[in-house]
């Protein structure tokens, strides 16, 4: 019995070892990060350009799942998960600094601004007040999941008055963000610690309400003061299928966008499907009169966008964001109504 004691003992002095090496490296990790030249550009942390090229996290190629929000003046902001170069120089979407912004007046021509949120800050002032940037929230797939973290999926809110920034961790830990001086550059800091799990999360307005939207078309609404969620989450369900056994149990893939048009409610959710004879990553438009559905599926298909963002431009018509990486610009589609066309924006 002692010498079991004595190994649990061991066991934990060496858990306790092992966490704070990983702790170690990632403060070490983080130092170097901030000595590699950041400066404050508009009261934001934005990488020194070297030699004249734009550092990797701030490249706009080197972005994926974007997402625009207008900011009611005539501008619009694109953030979205910011990519680094591997040691092969491939995009590597696991790790970076954190939350980049970019703004346009006429979704053409984006003017980089930097990192509205930066996680790599945060290290350096120590532990924050919401007390898990300093977990790792590492991607399932990969082997050195232990030493992954970035901050995936971003998206840019008004509520109120305020200006708001969800996201997650490794498409875990969804983080909302609020901007310190109430300007949709930022700074942000550490608002609310929403959820654990799920991934992909946006924020939904509806009257007097605002609602989470995450994962594969779960939601939930927010407390008053948005410090967390005021109901459990329940799914956003299809239409119960003629013959059953024979529908889809969700309306889709991660990453599932909620807005509202003439009074529908619209969810855009991504699935695979046969096009061409060739698998395509498609988004799907569901509408519903009601909230929580059930969402009838239309015919409304944006080929090979991936899982999309949704944003109402000042004409008023709506567009949807590929999730794919972007390539010089994000890729915009005008949603149309049911029966319509589907053509990219000329826009963007």
């Amino acid at each position: 019995m002692n010498m079991m004691r004595r190994r649990s003992q061991g066991g934990h002095v060496t858990s306790r070892l092992v966490r704070g090496a990983l702790a170690g490296g990632a403060l070490l990790m983080c130092a170097c990060l901030v000595q590699s030249g950041s400066v404050t550009v508009g009261g934001m942390e934005e990488l020194a350009t070297v030699g004249g090229d734009p550092p990797d996290a701030l490249r706009l190629d080197l972005l994926k799942d974007a997402r625009i929000c207008p900011d009611g003046q005539g501008a619009y902001y694109l953030t979205g998960t910011a990519g680094t170069l591997d040691r092969a120089g491939r995009p590597d979407f696991d790790y970076n600094q954190g939350v980049p912004l970019w703004r346009s007046a006429d979704l053409k021509t984006w003017q980089c601004l930097g990192f509205a949120w930066d996680r790599v800050a945060h290290f350096g002032r120590g532990r924050p007040k919401l007390g898990i940037w300093t977990d790792w929230s590492a991607p399932a797939g990969r082997i050195d999941g232990l030493l992954a973290q970035a901050t995936t999926t971003p998206g840019l809110h008004r509520i109120g008055d305020g200006w708001y920034i969800i996201c997650a961790m490794n498409g875990q830990n969804i983080i909302l963000q609020k901007s310190v001086n109430g300007k949709p550059e930022g700074p942000y800091d550490d608002f609310a610690y929403l959820a654990t799990r799920g991934g992909t999360p946006s924020l939904f307005p509806d009257g007097d309400a605002v609602y989470l939207v995450f994962a594969d078309g779960w939601i939930a609404p927010l407390a008053d003061d948005l410090h967390g969620l005021a109901e459990p989450p329940r799914p956003l369900l299809p239409e119960p299928p003629e013959r059953p056994g024979s529908g889809r149990l969700t309306l889709g893939d991660a990453g599932v966008s909620l807005f509202k048009r003439d009074g529908r409610y619209c969810v855009l959710a991504a699935r695979w499907q046969v096009r061409d004879g060739k698998p395509s990553h498609d988004a799907v438009l569901w509408t519903a009169g009601s909230l929580y559905g059930p969402y009838r599926e239309t015919s409304v298909v944006l080929a090979g966008t991936g899982p999309v963002s949704v944003f109402r431009d000042y004409d008023g018509a709506w567009h949807a964001v590929s999730s794919r990486p972007c390539d010089g610009a994000p890729r915009v589609c005008t949603i149309p109504a049911d029966g319509e066309e589907v053509a990219d924006d000329e826009r963007a």
